[in-house]
């Protein structure tokens, strides 16, 4: 059995406190430093507000914040979706929060995934490995989502400039050569994950032996050969599964673009829509590779470099302070909000020495459970 000292659960929330503040405030700061000088930049003023109060389409600016709930709300359905009932509705929208926090505060191009799994093992009272599983088939998904948001971006690169001028011949042909690298990674993404699950014991691994995931390794170690059964069982799933699940997560991702798109459109009614739209998807996915936490600097780099041809100069600053707001400091303090909870309840657990919660097992036959 793993040694209790060293489960997530076992270390103590001041020190939990001490290291999410840490990285939480690393993440906003950096952000918060990005946007500043944009707006230095710019020459923003507060003449700038009074310009886009007057301006603002208060329908469409709701609009923006519907879009923030269905981000969430179909990020939750697909957690609870793929999990097949494990997880219920409300384990699902934390555990999504939670995973939006963990994004926000790594490096874009390792995500909060891991960091996640263990939260929702801890939260539902499941194995590492089954949590594993359920946010594997998750990024999954979502790799899915990634493929044909290239494929969109290529189709359109002969309709219109999908890519700003501003980054130059090379700075296109770069874009390009990434895009290509993600469409590579999603058919070996899914082929060891549908075909040869055994390899994704040796990746899950690899992961749980990083710095900041070392204290898990032996606990994981000890759940991990469930993941490649629940995968031996997914992967068996029909093609209406797999279909159900994308169109979820397709959801969730127009949730993301349209908040953006409806919050650009209330302060600018000339707005190019399909080419901010398209933008939007471009800046995103080029995002991903960031190696600061959240993508935080670069993704308001980014935001400057695709979207700022498309709207006024006295905008620029406003609507990208507004959204990552929205969509970036919200999220980190929801998250942090619920997995300090949820790490303060497991540790209370520790030391009373009552484990979490086992849910039923679901009556169902053997070859079907997961």
């Amino acid at each position: 059995m793993p040694d209790p000292a060293t489960s997530p659960a076992a270390e103590t929330p001041a020190r939990l406190n001490k290291k999410l503040v840490v990285t939480f405030a690393w993440s906003v700061a950096l952000s918060a430093a990005a946007i500043a000088l944009i707006g230095f930049l710019t020459d923003f003023d507060v003449d700038a507000l009074g310009v886009m109060w007057q301006r603002l389409n208060g329908g469409l600016l709701a609009l923006a914040l519907l879009m923030l709930g269905v981000r969430t709300l179909f990020g939750a359905w697909r957690l609870q979706y793929v999990s097949e009932g494990t997880l219920d509705f409300t384990h699902s929208l934390r555990g999504q929060l939670a995973w939006e926090f963990f994004s926000a505060v790594t490096p874009s191009a390792i995500g909060g995934g891991p960091f996640t799994a263990v939260y929702v093992a801890q939260d539902r009272g499941i194995p590492v490995g089954e949590a594993t599983a359920i946010l594997l088939y998750s990024m999954l998904l979502d790799q899915f989502w990634t493929a044909a948001s290239v494929l969109l971006l290529l189709l359109a690169l002969p309709f219109m400039p999908v890519f700003p001028t501003t980054l130059g011949f090379w700075g296109m042909a770069s874009l390009l050569v990434y895009f290509a690298c993600m469409l590579a990674w999603t058919v070996l993404f899914a082929y060891t994950l549908l075909r040869r699950p055994e390899l994704l014991e040796k990746m899950v691994g690899y992961v749980f032996r990083l710095k900041w995931l070392q204290r898990y390794q032996e606990q994981v170690s000890h759940h991990v050969h469930q993941l490649a059964e629940r995968a031996s069982v997914l992967r068996a799933r029909g093609f209406l599964f797999y279909l159900n699940g994308f169109l979820i997560t397709v959801g969730s991702w127009l949730g993301r673009y349209l908040m953006l798109f409806f919050l650009v459109w209330s302060v600018h009614p000339g707005l190019e829509k399909t080419l901010f739209l398209v933008r939007s998807v471009a800046m995103t996915l080029g995002s991903l590779i960031l190696p600061t936490p959240g993508g935080a600097g670069g993704v308001e780099g980014f935001y400057v470099l695709f979207l700022e041809p498309l709207m006024p100069d006295v905008f620029l600053a406003p609507t990208l302070l507004v959204w990552r707001v929205l969509g970036f400091y919200l999220f980190i303090a929801l998250g942090a909000f619920i997995s300090l909870h949820s790490m303060r309840q497991a540790h209370l657990r520790t030391r009373r020495g009552v484990s979490a919660p086992v849910p039923e097992p679901v009556p169902v036959a053997e070859e079907e459970r997961i």
